[in-house]
């Protein structure tokens, strides 16, 4: 009977019902949260709005953070004590953003306007040549000219929709609730933007202040192992965070000048336009490259159809020197991730968050494949197991060929 009994208490202890309360509870809040999924839903969203300029501010902190931290340890590298190093730095990389920024409008706006000028005054002669088109094939094929004479625009029902679209139908009330609407959203475009700038700038001024305050409440709620451990992996995030960013505006940069060159040697139109365009588009890591590409060919092609194909041309060989030689050393080292993951990480993130989620993936992904990498080679450590990793680096590779080659020449 005590053993019976004994077995019963092991049974029900406290910490088995503390389990089986706990499991229960989480299941009555899944049930209730798939119940009422639309509420919560707009909770979040609701939550989001609301944290959205504190996140702009600190995406905008930690960019300006990448070419402060330069020119503060430049600058001030004899007086590092110096009170107004910070603002000093700070507005000298604002300065030097707004003033890159500029530049690349002033160049891009002027010929841009005379680029639709000159695109407009070539629209009738290219019309022109469509209908001379369309008039000798429906001279050789008589069904083609059935079809363009039975083709009939009803204008009436295409003035309506239009009018519709509009709102006028509707007395107006409709395109008055859209314009009110479209007014509130500048309006909460330029708050959400002011608060995101006084944000970023507070964080900027008050970095070693707040980092010491997270490290408390760090160290304050969790063990010393895992705070140690959310800082290390924090300071990874931020290193490769930033290292990408500096290699992907360099690199983007370097792929600009090199098309600007070729451009202007071989005296293609629109050289300093369609430079600057692959050079905003080279941001985008891969694929943007391309889109500058795309618009770049077609607006040569208004001008020159050899021209047009000898820039794609021109491209492809840029293209290729970029991506093998200029890529891997400016970006791919800094970044430290494998080709193939780069791939999947700029799918999953344009599948996800579009452009941003393209730029925003590689560094992600970076930092989660060192982080798996580590433990990898930690769990295989614990194990007693050495297996060679076959994805060194380059810079290793070179490293243990100038080993060798130093080994030769003491021996000989």
């Amino acid at each position: 009977m005590n053993e019976t009994t004994n077995e019963k208490k092991e049974f029900l202890s406290k910490e088995d019902m503390k389990k089986i309360l706990l499991l229960c509870f989480l299941v009555i809040v899944m049930i209730t949260g798939f119940l009422n999924l639309g509420t919560i839903l707009k909770g979040l969203k609701y939550i989001f709005d609301l944290v959205l300029p504190f996140v702009i501010g600190g995406a905008i902190a930690f960019i300006i953070n990448v070419p402060m931290k330069k020119i503060e340890g430049f600058l001030f590298k004899k007086k590092p004590s110096f009170k107004g190093k910070r603002i000093i730095s700070y507005i000298i990389s604002v300065v030097l953003i707004i003033g890159i920024l500029t530049l690349a409008m002033f160049g891009i706006v002027p010929e841009l306007i005379n680029t639709i000028k000159q695109l407009t005054n070539q629209l009738p002669a290219v019309f022109e040549r469509v209908q001379g088109f369309i008039s000798e094939k429906t001279v050789e094929y008589p069904a083609l000219k059935a079809i363009t004479e039975n083709m009939e625009l009803d204008y009436t029902s295409l003035i309506s929709k239009i009018s519709k679209l509009v709102g006028l139908e509707s007395g107006g009330s409709e395109l008055i609730d859209s314009t009110m609407g479209f007014i509130s959203s500048v309006i909460g475009g330029f708050a959400t933007f002011f608060i995101a700038i006084a944000f970023s700038i507070y964080v900027i001024a008050r970095k070693e202040d707040l980092g010491r305050h997270v490290r408390k409440v760090l160290y304050a709620f969790f063990p010393e192992k895992g705070a140690e451990k959310i800082l290390a992996v924090a300071h990874l995030s931020s290193k490769t965070f930033s290292n990408f960013l500096t290699g992907q505006c360099l690199e983007a940069c370097i792929l600009g000048i090199m098309f600007f060159i070729m451009m202007s040697i071989f005296k293609f139109p629109y050289a300093l336009l369609i430079s600057v365009l692959i050079t905003i588009t080279a941001l985008v890591p891969i694929f943007g490259a391309f889109i500058g590409c795309g618009v770049g060919a077609l607006l040569i092609l208004f001008v020159d159809v050899k021209q047009a194909i000898i820039f794609v041309v021109m491209f492809i060989i840029l293209q290729q020197i970029e991506g093998n030689f200029i890529y891997p050393h400016v970006v791919g080292s800094s970044v430290g991730l494998p080709s193939i993951w780069v791939l999947v990480a700029i799918t999953v993130g344009a599948g996800l968050m579009g452009i941003i989620g393209m730029i925003i993936f590689i560094p992600l992904c970076s930092v989660l494949y060192s982080l798996f990498r580590e433990l990898v080679n930690n769990r295989l450590k614990k194990k007693g197991i050495k297996i060679e990793d076959t994805t060194i680096s380059e810079n290793e590779n070179k490293e243990k060929e100038k080993l060798k080659e130093k080994t030769k020449v003491k021996k000989t």
